[in-house]
């Protein structure tokens, strides 16, 4: 089942077309592509963000073990007060309740698709999206 093309989506956020990929929700655009309630996947998650040049996620935390994959741009993973500079091609682990965010370089946006397990998680961009509209 493909569930879309993640440099397709990233480009099209990047360029301004982007509109009706995803939600922006505390500063990025979130793209949930599998997981949630409504969704094929039973066990994972996965999705695309798009942070914006100069933009800091809020730092959370969820039960599941998060694995990013930076598709565009580069920025910075803090994870648990540790940062991590990351460019195109860096894989991230993010274990299970530490808290952690994203930013982006002064000079690019950062684009990173995610995955992670239990897909119940993910609930919590959908119910910000919703609440959001």
């Amino acid at each position: 089942m493909r569930l879309g093309n993640v440099l397709e989506m990233v480009a099209r956020v990047e360029s301004g077309q982007g509109e009706g990929e995803g939600s922006w929700i505390d500063g990025r655009m979130v793209c949930v592509l599998a997981g949630g309630t409504e969704s094929p996947a039973k066990y994972t998650a996965a999705g695309v963000s798009y942070v914006p040049a100069g933009i800091t996620t809020a730092p959370h935390t969820h039960e599941a073990e998060e694995i990013a994959y930076v598709v565009s741009g580069s920025g910075v993973i803090e994870i648990d007060g540790s940062e991590i500079a990351v460019n195109v091609g860096d894989v991230v682990l993010v274990k299970s309740g530490l808290p952690h965010r994203t930013w982006a370089s002064e000079t690019e946006s950062l684009g990173v698709f995610w995955t992670y397990a239990p897909p119940e998680s993910v609930i919590r961009w959908l119910e910000s999206a919703e609440k959001g509209r």
